[in-house]
């Protein structure tokens, strides 16, 4: 496992300190940058490590030859991208069924995004028992799980939130809005307006996550036919989640949609997998 595992490879609070930190105040030797973010008094020291290991292992963290640590440079400097940005690094996650790299994330989340997220249960009998019924895959003889037991389901729970996949409100519940919301910048870049296909093929070439998009065909082919809610092509039907965030982003003013009739080509927002919602044309920026 790679990120799932929080005991071997950190937790989501340190990662967030430790690149703040370093981002304001690197380069800067290991031993001050722990004694900053993870003092012995409220934090193991194997836990500091991990986050420093497996981060700088995802290209966000690097020492350098006087051993100081600090931030590869990069656009941003919002710890929620970076991280994201690295765990979808093309060169990395080809293969969504590798063992490698953040593989076990990356396909745990597209197949939670890929769910009717409405109708979706998050306690480990309602995970392994919709695992159960939907993926049969296998690889070298072996099945490859999701998140079939509590050590991959807390884990991508803590990550997932961190990463504004899930939400707490009266329980789990997977709302990518704000996740979508801190990317808007990129997708639109510079226009006011975009066809709903622009405004979706740029989505996913950020977010590979969604329908279409490289890592998404990859484990929804592998997932039993008429055992999981998948949105009709034919129809131009989003998934749930997705349709959940747009609705969301507009009501709070992000975005304004629009259905210009006659007018390309138009996709259909899912209020839930047997409920359609409206369809849409344009998005554009909101006044927010």
């Amino acid at each position: 496992m790679s990120i799932l595992n929080i005991t071997a490879d950190g937790i989501p609070n340190i990662y967030e300190m430790v690149f703040l930190y370093l981002a304001k105040h690197g380069p800067i030797s290991e031993e001050k940058l722990m004694s900053k973010c993870a003092p012995s008094t409220i934090c193991d020291s194997k836990m500091f490590n991990n986050v420093l290991n497996r981060w700088s292992q995802f290209g966000v963290f690097i020492k350098d030859e006087q051993e100081l640590w600090s931030v590869v440079e990069s656009e941003t400097l919002c710890p929620k991208k970076r991280a994201l940005n690295a765990i979808f690094d093309n060169s990395k996650c080809l293969d969504v069924w590798s063992s490698e790299y953040a593989c076990d994330f990356i396909r745990a989340l597209i197949w939670i995004l890929a769910q009717d997220v409405t109708k979706l249960k998050f306690d480990l009998e309602s995970m392994q028992n919709l695992e159960s019924e939907q993926f049969s895959m296998v690889k070298e003889g072996s099945p490859i799980y999701m998140l079939r037991n509590d050590t991959r389901l807390n884990g991508f729970k803590f990550w997932a939130s961190f990463l504004n996949i899930l939400i707490k409100s009266g329980g789990d519940q997977v709302d990518p809005t704000d996740l979508i919301r801190m990317y808007l910048k990129e997708i639109f870049s510079g226009s006011k307006e975009l066809s709903v296909d622009a405004f979706y093929e740029r989505l996913i070439n950020i977010l590979p996550i969604f329908p279409n998009a490289y890592l998404y065909e990859q484990v929804t082919s592998k997932l039993n036919d008429g055992r999981w809610p998948a949105p009709r092509k034919s129809q131009n039907e989003l998934p749930t989640s997705l349709s959940r965030a747009i609705l969301r982003l507009e009501i709070e003013g992000d975005i304004v949609t629009n259905d210009f009739k006659g007018d390309g080509n138009k996709m259909k927002l899912m209020y839930a997998s047997d409920l359609a919602g409206k369809t849409i044309s344009h998005i554009k920026l909101g006044a927010k």
